[in-house]
């Protein structure tokens, strides 16, 4: 593609001009609707205009232009090969780009500097084309979020390129490739900046009949095939694509449509063989659909009660063995007088009045209050007020997850905490970020951790309490089959995100946590989609629409075995750490070597 300069200028002309109306118009529909939906993707994709704008009127970037949008169009066909969209042969050959822009970087065609350029590019219009509804809860905090998401994924690139460039692994550069993203995928499941999203195996997610053999895998065994795909993909066009004979042709295409189809194939075979098996329970899924920027937290407890108590009676009428109320129903509950709580006590007076022997599984703001005889522990989230007494307190809120009807009421506390909304990554280490983050929004104490996974259990269930943002971690969910749970309950308030992609991927997740340890799954989300999902990953009942109140009665089934998953864990995330160990190794030893 040979632009000139004029063309370069037209085309920064109009990138602003264009970028500028449509920021604008995204701008005042932002400020005249109070609740965001996609107002916030428009807003992005105008500014990325008008950077783009500003960049043409560089003169260099004329040498450059072919890089940037095949970059471009590699973050697009990411973005629409994701959930929820139907559309997943995109996703098969959306990363060849990388692959290419690489190579072209290996062989010195351009520079550093725009080489990372293009990388950020490619990944900064994923992150935002893919998770922008992540910004309608908090503008600045989403935006610095999918910033920093792309800056970690240029960054593991950039990390592979060096390997490739001093290391000399040419020849088998994708393994070197797909190893280092597994190992970056893997270790982001992992820490305190995890936001694993957009893992690469969460896009088969829309397509359970595909992804059969997460059962052996995890979601990584769905990274690892789509990018062997596409870089087979990269490496046969390299080499020629459809150039040559015929029977060359043919020897180069087989390889990689042997490679797409045997997966498919065996997932499909994997899926007809698998019975749905266990003793069936009834459970009924509940979402209030309480609006939570600006109604749930702000309403009264009686207008709040009045719509839980109509649902529950009306839930109660199906004679239910479980009833599932979505994430943070009730707040400020002491976790050390459960028993006492009003709110609680209203529900367990209206099981008695039906003579329900149903349990409820509900999600609770909950604290605790730590004294003299019950120190506090040595964690960032530990809060503390002084009285007027000049006493201190020390006190610690949780996002919970408890279970009524029992004779004691067992108590979760969610684990995996969303960055910056629920807790402050690395605040010890970080805490000179303390008043930028109090500033955009975020937490400075967050929710606390307890180390602890409980088991729910009543009659012959015990149900994994998922709360929110764990479902998307498989490996996590292994912790709770490991103490016996034979189902898998998620409760969410998935309103934050606004009518947007967000809600619906959140919901089609939770068919690869049924796929990888063959339990089924309850979902409860307020404002999201509520529903089931069996063993195979199919839905049981069809979900309710957002934004409408939902009682929908569904019946599962139970199952305590043990898949290979489920024993094994991510081990391919494990073994791409020791490859990428070993070629780190390699090229420093090259390196110095040459020094």
């Amino acid at each position: 593609m040979n632009w000139t300069s004029a063309d370069l200028r037209k085309y920064a002309h109009w990138s602003l001009a264009i970028g500028i109306l449509i920021s604008g118009a995204a701008v005042y529909l932002l400020y005249r609707n109070p609740i965001w939906n996609n107002e916030t993707r428009l807003l992005f994709f105008g500014c990325w205009l008008i950077l783009t704008g500003l960049l043409g009127y560089n003169p260099t970037f004329r040498n450059q232009i072919k890089y940037f949008l095949v970059s471009s169009l590699g973050g697009v066909l990411a973005s629409l090969g994701f959930p929820p969209y139907p559309l997943l042969p995109l996703i098969l050959f959306a990363f060849v780009p990388l692959f290419w822009l690489e190579r072209a970087y290996y062989e010195k065609r351009i520079r550093l500097a725009w080489f990372v350029f293009f990388i950020f590019n490619f990944f900064l219009i994923w992150n935002v084309g893919t998770t922008f509804w992540i910004s309608n809860t908090a503008f600045l905090p989403g935006v610095v979020g999918m910033g920093i998401n792309a800056f970690l994924m240029t960054a593991v690139v950039c990390w592979i390129s060096w390997i490739h460039r001093k290391g000399k692994v040419d020849w088998y550069f994708g393994v070197l490739f797909i190893a280092g993203w597994l190992t970056f995928e893997y270790i982001h499941l992992r820490w305190e900046l995890s936001w694993p999203w957009l893992n690469i195996g969460n896009a088969l997610a829309k397509w359970p009949i595909l992804a059969q053999w997460y059962e052996y895998t995890g979601a990584l065994g769905g990274s690892f095939w789509i990018l062997l795909v596409n870089y087979l993909f990269y490496a046969i066009i390299r080499k020629g694509g459809m150039s040559g004979r015929v029977w060359e042709c043919y020897r180069r295409w087989l390889p990689w449509l042997a490679v797409v189809i045997i997966p498919i194939i065996s997932s499909v075979i994997i899926y007809y063989n698998t019975n749905v098996t266990g003793p069936s329970m009834k459970a009924v899924v509940i979402n209030p659909n309480i609006e939570p920027h600006y109604e749930k937290f702000n309403q009264d407890f009686e207008t709040r009660w009045t719509i839980y108590q109509n649902l529950l009676e009306r839930a109660m009428a199906h004679e239910p063995d479980l009833l599932v109320l979505p994430e943070t129903i009730f707040e400020q509950v002491n976790v050390d007088q459960i028993q006492n709580n009003p709110y609680i006590g209203r529900i367990e007076k209206l099981l008695a009045e039906y003579q329900s022997t149903a349990r409820v599984l509900l999600g609770v703001t909950s604290y605790k209050v730590f004294g003299e005889n019950n120190p506090p522990p040595d964690r960032s989230s530990v809060r503390e007020t002084v009285s007027k007494d000049r006493s201190v307190l020390f006190w610690e809120v949780y996002n919970s997850a408890i279970m009524l009807g029992n004779d004691t009421i067992p108590v979760y506390h969610k684990q995996k905490l969303v960055p910056g909304a629920e807790n402050f990554p690395y605040r010890k280490l970080l805490f000179f970020l303390n008043p930028i983050i109090d500033q955009l929004g975020g937490t400075i104490y967050g929710y606390g951790q307890v180390d602890a996974q409980d088991v729910f259990v009543f009659d012959q269930v015990k149900l994994a309490p998922v709360i929110c943002y764990e479902s998307v971690y498989g490996e996590y969910m292994r912790k709770y089959v490991a103490k016996g749970a034979n189902l898998f309950t998620i409760i969410t308030n998935d309103g934050w995100w606004g009518d947007t992609e967000g809600h619906q991927q959140h919901y089609e997740f939770a068919a690869l946590r049924a796929i990888e340890y063959r339990r089924s799954v309850l979902r409860s989300a307020n404002m999201g989609l509520n529903g089931a999902f069996n063993q195979r990953g199919n839905e049981v009942v069809p979900p309710n629409k957002y934004d409408e109140k939902a009682v929908i009665p569904v019946s599962v089934t139970l199952n305590s075995s043990l898949t290979f998953y489920a024993l094994w864990g991510d081990y391919l995330g494990r073994f791409s750490i020791f490859l990428m160990v070993f070629f780190t190794l390699k090229s420093l030893v090259n390196s110095f070597t040459k020094e």
